[in-house]
């Protein structure tokens, strides 16, 4: 029997409402299409995963139903097990209660039109697994069951990551997922061939010592296909296949068995604030958010004052969906300092879509504030004419 029980989640996301025809369609054509058509094929589970319900609606404006229908029936196939979150990928911990609530049913709505169910685990999948005690609560309320986020900051407060008991946070599990593990992975250079015997030495020997327990990788789905070009055949096909044998050192498992096989075993503990991301000098700085909400960067600070005006009007039915997608977290991290491209235009779209909630809804007091700093934000950029 394989000692290493491995959780495998991909995470599938395109932002609304902005993501070009071009740059969707040459996902689906790398990532998407082959993956699931490849997984439609076999039998037995093959990963879990989180899909967006801004992917959804993406997919379907540009005609890849196909696409759509592949989901469908590879979740109904148990084939692929399905995270509930929210519809269009806000950094949640920075959401209110009411915010979070109101996307979680606006994503179940959308894969309820798909044919897709809002999830199959009783997991919540975190954007950017961004996590914070505060949001526990709302998950549960919700109907939650588990959530999880990245193990750097634990790693650095207990000096290990858990692989054989549960970390629970006001009595909910939190799965650690790993950064090394998945940074190794996400790697141009990665292959199954490198792969198949580091990661067993790694964790089989040193962290479990030949005992069974579990290891947690969740990635971009993107990373295969579209991020590096030959990780689907080279990388992600090969190691579902050998890692899914009754012989194999790892067995790749659901997150509803992680549970039933470590459950029992359950710690109340302290899990850090953070994200996939976060650095522990942003953790001893008191920004567990650094790449969304980093008091430091002028853009971060005026992009939320502009939002927080928006925030104030969001129960008008006029702009309740236009102010959840104002919270999409693509805006703050395209001008944050772990950008491959600082692009201010990006962030634009955020600020327009506030600007669009507030002159739509707002008071004038209101509209001439967010006037004021709408133009601080986007005139330094070159953004106002």
């Amino acid at each position: 029997m394989a000692n290493i029980n491995l959780a495998l989640s991909l995470h599938f996301y395109q932002p609304m409402p902005w993501q070009s025809r071009e740059v969707l369609a040459r996902i689906v054509e790398r990532c998407y299409r082959p993956i699931l058509q490849w997984i439609d094929g076999r039998d037995g589970f093959a990963f879990s995963a989180n899909v967006n319900g801004s992917l959804l609606r993406l997919l379907e404006r540009d005609g890849h139903n196909d696409i759509i229908d592949l989901f469908a029936r590879v979740v109904a196939d148990g084939k692929m097990e399905l995270f509930g979150t929210v519809a269009y990928h806000p950094i949640v911990p920075l959401c209110t209660p009411e915010e979070i609530r109101r996307q979680i049913e606006a994503d179940a709505a959308i894969k309820a039109r798909f044919g897709l169910p809002p999830h199959t685990c009783g997991g919540f999948y975190l954007p950017e697994y961004a996590f914070s005690e505060e949001v526990v609560i709302t998950l549960r309320e919700a109907g939650f069951g588990f959530t999880l986020t990245d193990d750097a900051l634990f790693a650095w407060r207990y000096g290990q990551t858990p692989t054989d008991y549960l970390p629970t946070v006001k009595g909910m599990p939190v799965f650690l997922r790993s950064r090394h593990w998945g940074n190794e992975i996400d790697k141009a250079d990665c292959d199954f061939d490198r792969l198949r015997d580091k990661l067993p030495h790694d964790v089989g020997h040193e962290e479990l010592r030949g005992q069974p327990g579990y290891k947690v990788v969740a990635m971009d789905a993107e990373a295969f296909g579209e991020h590096h070009e030959h990780h689907v055949d080279w990388l992600l096909k090969p190691m579902i296949e050998a890692w899914s044998r009754p012989d194999s050192p790892v067995d790749i498992i659901p997150f509803r068995e992680l549970l039933q096989k470590f459950g029992p075993d359950r710690r109340e503990m302290f899990v850090p604030a953070g994200t996939w991301s976060t650095r522990v000098d942003d953790a001893i700085a008191g920004i567990p958010f650094p790449l969304w909400d980093d008091s430091r960067n002028v853009n971060h600070r005026l992009l939320w004052q502009l939002v927080n005006i928006a925030r104030r009007f969001d129960g008008d039915p006029r702009v309740a969906e236009t102010a959840m997608f104002m919270l999409t977290s693509c805006g703050w991290w395209w001008v944050s300092r772990d950008s491959p491209k600082f692009s201010p235009d990006l962030m634009k779209h955020n600020a327009d879509l506030a600007m669009t909630v507030i002159e739509t809804a707002g008071d004038v007091d209101a509209i001439q504030e967010a006037r004021r700093i709408y133009s601080e934000l986007l005139r330094p950029h070159g953004l106002l004419r």
